[in-house]
């Protein structure tokens, strides 16, 4: 029986542990949240090398790539980094090919459905692929990363944009700490979650990782 194991920094209240047959072959398959505890997790990943099969990263932040520009998570790389002896994953090539698939899927079983749609990204550089992808359909594209991600009461309306904003936050972010990009002044963050809400509100579709929803 292969074993798979899941250390997920998401809550431990909706781990699970149950078999299961795939491809003819019988698999054990474990979830272990850690509630946002690196150490926790990357004893984890130690603890379960020399008992698991394979071994899946889960809530961690994904390599972004927007773009030619390639934006590596320093704790994710860390924590797939503990593990050498065997297969460990965030996933995140699966995910973007089953998010392209979604896509079209939907736009042939519901026709026409994201023509001319209104969609919202609260992250274009984590969605890039997927927002390629909607493109094809409309042009109505909205980005909140500078909102979110800088504080900047400004969003990008279109991937060329998006592609440009990364290319300037990859240099600004070499050399200021990512907890200073966001303004603390009270009118500011203000005024930004209510053009966030706005924005929310006009918005056909939304385009967001679990956690931001």
């Amino acid at each position: 029986m292969k074993t798979v194991v899941s250390i997920s920094l998401g809550p431990e209240s909706l781990d699970f542990d149950f078999k299961t047959k795939f491809l003819g072959k019988q698999f054990r398959v474990i979830r272990i949240g850690t509630n946002k505890d690196l150490a926790k997790a990357k004893a984890l990943l130690k603890g379960w090398e020399n008992k698991a099969d394979a071994i899946g990263l889960g809530m961690v932040r994904e390599h972004q790539r927007v773009g030619s520009y390639q934006f590596a998570q320093a704790a994710t790389t860390d924590l797939l980094e503990t593990v050498t002896r065997i297969p460990i994953t965030t996933g995140s090539n699966l995910r973007e090919i089953l998010h392209d698939w979604a896509i079209r899927h939907t736009q042939i079983e519901v026709p026409n459905f994201f023509n001319n749609s209104t969609i919202l990204f609260l992250s274009g550089m984590a969605n890039y692929r997927a927002a390629r992808v909607l493109s094809e359909y409309t042009e109505n594209l909205t980005f909140a990363d500078p909102v979110l991600q800088l504080g900047i009461p400004k969003f990008l309306t279109s991937l060329h944009a998006l592609e440009l904003y990364a290319a300037g936050t990859h240099q600004f972010t070499k050399w200021t700490a990512p907890h200073v990009l966001t303004p603390s002044i009270a009118p500011i963050k203000d005024w930004n979650k209510y053009i966030v809400r706005k924005a929310l509100q006009k918005a056909d579709v939304i385009a967001a990782r679990y956690d931001e929803l």
